[in-house]
């Protein structure tokens, strides 16, 4: 039986509505993550199913998470490639909060809802890419979120405090040899509460990585 590497615990986050990481495994790898299903005020609420995709679209694992509490999802990687944890929390929230793998958020809609979520992700700028652009919001006056920009050489492009209704960033960069890893600082307001805060990534592969060096990034074509 493969031995899984180490665990790592992830910062904490918590993605509402539609949730899905990504993960790369090699074949015969084994995985292991620990999901947490958290509730948000007192909506009604179910037990979340979780299904693991391999990189061709076949299910891998699947598990159900109770609300609240956690539940661990094993497997053995099939194939070498990347692999989708999908799940719909709806009005609540899950996380992975333990992971064999570097793991990412990806905005299949392109936009990520995030809850009470503070802390630093970054995001992958191809090198072709000329103009791009993040945009902020959180829920109006009550509940805001502050944000910064950094650019691969660490450099604060972009703040904005205290966002409440939706606050752009847009580039256009000079053309670039190679790919950039930016990074976005998350952070509390000093007006209203944080709680949802959604982030739109506009031009760009629309995933979130916890590090720069677990970021995930499309393949050269």
């Amino acid at each position: 039986k493969p031995t899984p590497p180490a665990e790592r615990k992830l910062p904490a986050h918590r993605v509402r509505d539609v949730a899905t990481y990504l993960l790369h495994a090699a074949q015969g790898e084994a995985v292991s993550l620990r999901l947490k299903h958290q509730r948000v005020g007192r909506y009604d609420g179910k037990p979340l199913a979780v299904r693991v995709l391999d990189p061709v679209g076949k299910e891998a694992a699947r598990v159900t998470v109770p609300l609240p509490g956690e539940a661990a999802c094993t497997f053995t990687a099939d194939r070498t490639g990347t692999f989708r944890i999908e799940c719909k929390p709806d009005r609540h929230t899950v996380q992975v909060s333990v992971s064999s793998h570097p793991v990412c958020i990806a905005g299949d809609r392109g936009t990520i809802h995030l809850l009470g979520t503070t802390g630093d992700f970054h995001f992958w700028v191809p090198a072709e890419v000329r103009q791009f652009g993040l945009r902020f919001k959180g829920e109006g006056e009550g509940e805001r979120v502050s944000a910064a920009l950094f650019d691969a050489a660490g450099r604060k492009r972009w703040e904005r405090a205290d966002i409440g209704t939706a606050e752009s960033f847009r580039h256009e960069r000079d053309k670039a040899s190679q790919g950039e890893v930016w990074r976005l600082h998350l952070s509390r307001p000093s007006v209203g509460v944080l709680e949802d805060c959604h982030v739109e990534l506009r031009g760009l592969p629309p995933v979130l990585g916890f590090s720069a060096e677990g970021l995930l990034r499309p393949a050269p074509q």
